[in-house]
């Protein structure tokens, strides 16, 4: 039977390859910002184009010249129509996400989890161009109707067209934020925790150091922690694992109690009864 390679050993492999793909999708990231910037620049320093006069003109023609022979390079309404699809349509979505996201996940969870949320990630699937060709037929036939106009062309109909597209992805993104967060973060007594912080706090005398006032927060803060019993998703758990390393001591709480501890096979093994 093939020796089976030790853990630690292995645990190496696996963080050379992630790190060996981390560089690679790294390099080629580099490699695409600097192909593009290469053929933007371009425009500026070898076809001559105006740096003031393309981010400050206001006509696109490229078909035409001025009158020094240079095409009508103004992309200041491309660049304001663009914010400004972008920030009407982030104004559509994020209410409605948001909405969904609380429905999902507090009023109806099992609703939420078992019907609501697979059909919105089943919604991230469809193309871009198929909410682009309804988007052409249905949106910008109803605002040419609805406002009189001859092509029903413009913001408006972009931002709803990009706010249905980007709907899925903030919902789904919603969800599983407000998933990650531990329920007992909702179960608690905030009012009387916020209180008897405040208590707390108020009791120090106002020379008090920022140990003191520290201390009594955390003393606090222990008492909002998960506890024994209590149930949390795979997604609550590593929530709650990546913000635990994100700390300088991730490995005690404040007060000295350890939130993470080794075992070795042995002791698993003595604690089952397997070995004697």
């Amino acid at each position: 039977m093939a020796k089976q390679m030790p853990k630690r050993n292995l645990e190496k492999v696996g963080l050379g390859v992630t790190g060996a793909c981390v560089v690679l999708v790294t390099l080629v990231v580099l490699a695409l910002i600097i192909m593009v910037a290469q053929k933007g620049l371009s425009a500026f320093f070898k076809d001559g184009v105006n740096i003031a006069g393309f981010f400050g003109g206001t006509k696109w023609d490229l078909s035409n010249t001025d009158q020094n022979g240079m095409p009508y390079t103004g992309a200041l309404p491309l660049i304001v129509t663009s914010f400004s699809v972008t920030i009407l349509s982030t104004i559509i979505a994020l209410p409605v996400s948001l909405g969904s996201a609380i429905f999902a996940v507090e009023i109806r969870p099992r609703f939420g989890s078992k019907v609501f949320q697979p059909l919105i990630e089943l919604l991230t699937g469809i193309p871009s161009v198929v909410f682009g060709l309804i988007g052409f037929h249905v949106v910008v036939g109803a605002c040419k109707a609805i406002f009189g106009v001859s092509t029903g062309l413009g913001i408006l109909p972009g931002s709803i067209v990009l706010a249905v597209m980007i709907l899925p992805t903030v919902t789904t993104l919603s969800i599983d934020a407000l998933r990650a967060v531990p329920d007992n973060l909702f179960g608690i007594a905030k009012d009387d925790l916020f209180i008897e912080m405040l208590d707390a706090l108020d009791s120090q005398p106002a020379s008090a150091s920022v140990d003191i006032i520290k201390d009594r927060v955390a003393t606090m803060s222990c008492k909002a922690a998960v506890k024994g019993n209590h149930r949390l998703s795979v997604s609550e758990v590593h929530a709650l694992i990546d913000e635990l390393m994100t700390l300088e001591n991730p490995y005690h709480c404040p007060h000295g109690r350890p939130t993470i501890i080794s075992m070795s096979k042995y002791e698993i093994e003595k604690k089952f009864k397997r070995i004697v």
